[in-house]
């Protein structure tokens, strides 16, 4: 698809309003990936409290397009923690889901 989805995916926060209305459907191509991940991931911090970052974690998403996967979500995890350990204290959840007919 052309436009990048936002918002909300796979829950809801606590307190926060669901308002009909607000879905997006995505039809994936074939072979097409659907990358979900936790704030864990985009918000590691290093030492110095520097975010890992959403251009952090594109660029890293880029370097890595030869693997797929159970090897990404671990390269990708791998690399989010490299990042912010020792300090890292954040839930990490990466999931990933691939169109393949």
């Amino acid at each position: 698809h052309s436009q990048p989805a936002s918002g909300l995916i796979l829950g809801l926060v606590d307190g926060s309003m669901y308002t009909p209305g607000e879905e997006t459907v995505l039809t994936p191509s074939r072979d097409c990936s659907l990358l979900l991940y936790s704030d864990g991931l985009s918000e590691a911090q290093d030492s110095a409290e520097e975010l890992y970052g959403e251009g952090r974690l594109r660029q890293d998403i880029a370097d890595l397009t030869a693997i797929d996967g159970q090897d990404l979500l671990e390269a990708l995890a791998d690399r989010a923690l490299a990042f912010g350990l020792p300090e890292y204290r954040d839930d990490l959840t990466v999931v990933s889901i691939t169109r393949i007919d």
